[in-house]
């Protein structure tokens, strides 16, 4: 029914392990197979660059490669980015295309980091930059910048945290705009605010995409949802997927009522409910179904059916203190390859980093051979990063950040107060640090 739904918005109501990434993938192959939808009017987002890049591997034996090439099919920032590769002049004031830069949290925290040294806004005493977490400023106008309020719109309070990141807040944008550079927020947020100042750009885009398809739509905010809005035409073909017992991503600004509101933000909606769990056994749903039955919030009705019968009871064990958790973790691990399971067959999840040394340091007494995920990501390592800062120096000349990063790196005698005094130079000439460095 999710698939062969036509014209018109329709909300589909995803079960965990429901197959919704089947119905979004078949539901585009019929618009363009059966219904002969072009494949460059169809815009599908996903919130994960992975979820992504499986669309487009499941739609490639469906509409063939060179269809599946010509489908919009991104995250919501990567769309901003190949939006904004069109429209950046009409985000910065300027006429025609407009080179960027784009910049990774490290480089919006190191930026906030000269501002607060600049502008004296770091509290007194000499370990001020310490005890400040600039991650956390950062973090602050992140969630601003996503409910979609400037730095006039935000209500001054007593919080220290609140009142040094609204301070730091129009120099932070005032400074990306003078290095043509956007931080992450900025890939939904300026498209947003162009779609919405322009209505030549705004009827442009709605005229390219005759389809939109949105998933985990539980995890929108206030400006996706915005974005999504601003893309809609008349015809209004939109479909979202997603479930709001699923939402779980209020604390980095994910509103559920975006789902729950969907009827009446976009009237006449179909809904249509995948209630059929594919994935887990009995066991599993009947906790989780008991569970999200006792919701105080407001929810859609429904109940997760399990396809695979029989399983084990969920066990559920409550432990003293993290030390206590570790070794049992272990002994648990130990008591399974008693019985005949294989090392590699034994999953652990953590929730963050730092539990995973304690668990590490039981399996090293136990025995246990282990293979740790994760660490330090390709691109957060300091030579890719340099590598990197060479390019963006090159291809903008604007970007300061990038620049500073390279100019001492590797040593050449251009130490702090070389820097310094350029930064003095700059300010008294009213020139960027780039010119001035010339």
């Amino acid at each position: 029914e999710a698939v062969r739904h036509h014209k018109g918005p329709l909300l589909v109501l995803a079960g965990a392990g429901s197959g919704k990434t089947r119905v979004i993938t078949h539901r585009i192959a019929r618009l363009v197979n059966e219904l002969g939808v072009s494949p460059t009017r169809i815009l599908a987002v996903s919130f994960t660059n992975k979820a992504a890049e499986e669309m487009v591997e499941r739609m490639e034996p469906l509409v063939g490669k060179e269809r599946a090439k010509k489908l919009w099919l991104s995250t919501f920032h990567s769309f901003g980015v190949r939006f904004l590769t069109e429209e950046a002049g009409a985000a910065f004031g300027a006429s025609g295309k407009t080179k960027f830069s784009i910049f990774d949290q490290a480089d919006c925290v190191g930026l906030l980091r000269e501002i607060v040294k600049r502008e004296h806004l770091l509290p007194s005493g000499k370990d001020g930059e310490k005890r400040m977490d600039l991650w956390a400023l950062q973090g602050r106008i992140s969630l601003w910048k996503n409910k979609q309020l400037g730095p006039k719109d935000i209500v001054p309070n007593d919080i220290e945290y609140d009142r040094v990141a609204l301070e730091a807040y129009p120099h932070y944008e005032a400074a990306l705009r003078a290095m043509r550079a956007f931080d992450f927020d900025d890939l939904v947020c300026v498209p947003a605010r162009v779609l919405k100042e322009r209505e030549d750009l705004r009827a442009k885009w709605q005229e390219r995409f005759e389809h939109l398809l949105v998933d985990e739509f539980q995890d929108t905010n206030a400006v996706q949802l915005d974005l999504v809005k601003l893309l809609t035409n008349e015809a209004c073909n939109v479909c979202v997927v997603g479930d709001d017992d699923q939402s779980i991503y209020g604390w980095r600004g994910a509103e559920v009522g975006n789902i729950l509101a969907f009827e009446s933000i976009f009237a006449g909606a179909k809904v249509v409910k995948l209630e059929d769990n594919y994935r887990s056994r009995e066991p599993i749903l009947g906790v989780a179904n008991a569970a999200i039955a006792r919701s105080s919030g407001k929810r859609y009705d429904k109940t997760l059916r399990a396809a695979k019968k029989g399983g084990d009871k969920v066990r559920l064990c409550l432990i003293g203190d993290i030390d206590q958790e570790a070794k049992f973790v272990a002994k648990e691990i130990r008591g399974l390859h008693k019985e005949g399971r294989k090392y590699g067959e034994v999953a652990v999840l953590y929730r963050s980093n730092l539990q995973a040394r304690l668990i590490e340091e039981e399996l090293r007494i136990e025995g246990i051979p282990y293979r740790l995920v994760g660490g330090t990501q390709f691109y957060d390592r300091k030579e890719v990063k340099d590598a990197i800062a060479y390019l963006r120096a090159a291809i903008q000349p604007r970007d300061e950040l990038a620049l500073r990063r390279i100019v001492n790196s590797p040593p050449r005698g251009i130490g702090e107060t070389t820097i310094t005094r350029v930064e003095r130079y700059g300010l008294a000439k009213n020139i960027p640090f780039t010119r001035a460095i010339l």
